[in-house]
């Protein structure tokens, strides 16, 4: 099912792999091929772009980009011969990649040039299973920061589930670019993307989270994540949006699923994670304009896969409003305020009438 195109050296080991998925994004390929190739760090790197059957000329961009480049960094070409989305684009650069190390790069953003000379320091002092760093969101054309809140380089080693803590309070992005990832520690610890569903990034860095014992974190901002319209995140089209909502209920039945298994499930940052995770499975269950018999539906398999503490956890955000509106920001990027009432009365309606269970 896929094709492979090299370009560039083959004499020089590589054990940094750069994966780029690639689908819809001939305004924005260019750039970010380019901050690439203008890496300050380029000794044993690799970049694997990875074709997903894009439809417009994004892959004829990256093909004269590369054929003109003459530098030290190899480039390889992958081509599905279907579609099969961001998440299987992914799992096939990882496979492909021959680097001991991996990161992945989204194909409308970019990484600044020193962002593998910064990252790839940390690996060599500490050797840790992943390295990560801020990011700067640019949206028309105004940039805010994603900060770690980690305000100097820093070693984290687990100790009684702190690394999960640190995820669940929002200080870790749930992002999978931007981090500089040992190859084998995803491999033996089967890190890897679940295919067709939208917003898999959240859940394969929390299982990241809950498998790492040493992570590494550099303060500098190394990567610019550019919002655009019609992307995963930004499309409103009824169909996406109704995809959306129904997987992100997958999501929050995983996230259960894993934290059972690891019986974190009592963590309270985790039941705020949830909290949440929950309002915006809420908001986007009443946004994709879902019939009634429908919501109906999620909201009990959301109300049976969540322990009764982290629906309790709902009611507190009455007390604590700016917090959580600050929390559910540094998840997910849109405007909370008004749909943080709307939600909570929803829920509060549903749990009532629906179960009879009166925990407000």
């Amino acid at each position: 099912e896929i094709t492979t195109r090299l370009v560039g050296s083959e004499m020089c080991i590589r054990d940094r792999s750069i994966i780029i998925p690639v689908y819809n994004v001939e305004l924005y390929v260019a750039c970010c091929v380019k901050s690439v190739m203008n890496q300050t760090y380029t000794d044993g790197v690799e970049c694997i772009i990875v074709n997903d059957c894009t439809p417009d000329r994004s892959m004829e961009i990256v093909e004269e980009l590369v054929e003109r480049y003459d530098g030290p960094i190899q480039f390889r070409l992958l081509y599905h011969e279907h579609n099969r989305g961001q998440a299987a684009a992914r799992n096939t650069g990882i496979e492909a990649a021959s680097g001991e190390w991996i990161y992945f790069l989204d194909s409308d953003d970019q990484i600044l040039p020193f962002t593998f000379e910064k990252l790839y320091s940390l690996v060599e002092k500490y050797n840790p299973d992943y390295v990560l760093s801020n990011h700067e969101k640019i949206e028309q054309e105004v940039s805010t920061t994603f900060m770690t809140n980690i305000d100097k380089e820093l070693l984290i080693e687990d100790d009684s589930f702190s690394i999960v803590d640190y995820f669940c309070k929002g200080y870790i992005s749930p992002s999978a670019c931007n981090k500089l990832l040992k190859r084998d520690f995803l491999i033996k610890n089967s890190i890897l993307f679940e295919e067709g569903i939208y917003g898999e990034d959240s859940l394969w860095s929390f299982l990241l989270s809950v498998k790492t014992t040493k992570m590494a974190v550099n303060h500098s901002t190394t990567y610019l994540y550019v919002i655009r319209d019609n992307s995963t995140m930004t499309n409103k089209k009824k169909t996406h949006l109704q995809k959306y909502a129904k997987d992100n209920v997958v999501r929050i039945l995983e996230f259960n699923k894993i934290a059972s298994l690891l019986k974190i499930c009592e963590m309270l940052s985790f039941q705020e994670r949830m909290e949440s995770e929950l309002l915006i499975a809420m908001k986007y269950l009443e946004y994709a304009e879902l019939s009634i018999t429908d919501k109906i539906c999620y909201y009990r398999t959301m109300y049976d896969s969540m322990p009764l503490n982290s629906w309790k956890q709902v009611c507190k955000i009455k007390r604590s409003l700016k917090d959580k509106i600050i929390m559910l920001y540094r998840i997910m990027p849109v405007p909370m305020a008004i749909w943080y009432f709307h939600f909570l009365y929803n829920i509060d309606r549903f749990l009532k009438t629906k179960f009879k269970c009166i925990i407000f």
